[in-house]
């Protein structure tokens, strides 16, 4: 990825594609991203903690893919979130308190990953 001309990038959707691996953590460099999709793809790994510097970020989408671990606490730096979606996935552990407020109900965007606690990241 080249730092340089992507420094400005307010949108990148790459939704519905066969994406495959770990999401780049240099995503948490684009500072002027508003939106975020990487839905419905073949993502593994963990959500970056670097995320956490998109003060920008309005929507993020990263259902539908294989992703594991813990949500990040960082993502409650992300104070303009609005959206937030990581449905589907194999998430596990507690949903941070800084997401609570997100939208006006946040649970559903926490359905259908692989825990099934009362409050945790895989409620439904």
């Amino acid at each position: 990825m080249d730092r340089l001309r992507m420094k400005g990038l307010e949108f990148l959707i790459l939704a519905n594609n066969q994406f495959s691996g770990n999401i780049p953590s240099e995503y948490g460099d684009l500072l002027k991203l508003q939106a975020l999709d990487l839905s419905s793809n073949r993502l593994t790994g963990l959500i970056s903690p670097s995320f956490g510097k998109l003060r920008s970020l309005l929507w993020l989408m990263l259902a539908n893919n294989s992703l594991s671990g813990e949500i990040p606490l960082e993502l409650g730096n992300c104070s303009n979130l609005l959206w937030l979606n990581l449905a589907n996935n194999q998430l596990s552990g507690s949903i941070p308190s800084q997401l609570a407020s997100i939208g006006t109900n946040p649970m559903p965007t926490f359905l259908l990953n692989r825990e099934k606690a009362e409050v945790s990241a895989g409620s439904g």
